[in-house]
């Protein structure tokens, strides 16, 4: 190994959507400390998840050029001493037709 961490692919895309919220112009994103470890089961209904979300207004950058997302998809962050929490919640009609 490199001596740099591994991350999963739902990871690394959210790290790029982040550069990109960064370049277009966007304030930091800061990240919440959640005050006792998030079960990793699927399910939204912590105490940390019900929170605003940390980011919630995304836009296209391919079709488009930074216009307004059509459906909504809200993303939390939060850590510990051990982990980095992420839970997204993508509204999408028509789930089937994601590419």
């Amino acid at each position: 190994m490199n001596g740099r961490p591994k991350i999963g692919c739902a990871a690394a895309a959210l790290l790029f959507a982040l550069g990109g919220h960064a370049a277009l112009g966007a304030e930091p994103v800061v990240l919440d400390r959640v005050a006792v470890p998030i079960r990793i089961d699927g399910s939204l209904d912590e105490l940390s998840w019900s929170t605003p979300p940390t980011l919630a207004e995304f836009v296209e950058m391919e079709p488009g050029d930074a216009t307004p997302a059509p459906v909504t998809t809200e993303v939390w962050l939060g850590y510990d001493d051990a982990s980095l929490y992420i839970a997204i919640r993508a509204h999408d009609p028509d789930p089937e037709e994601i590419v």
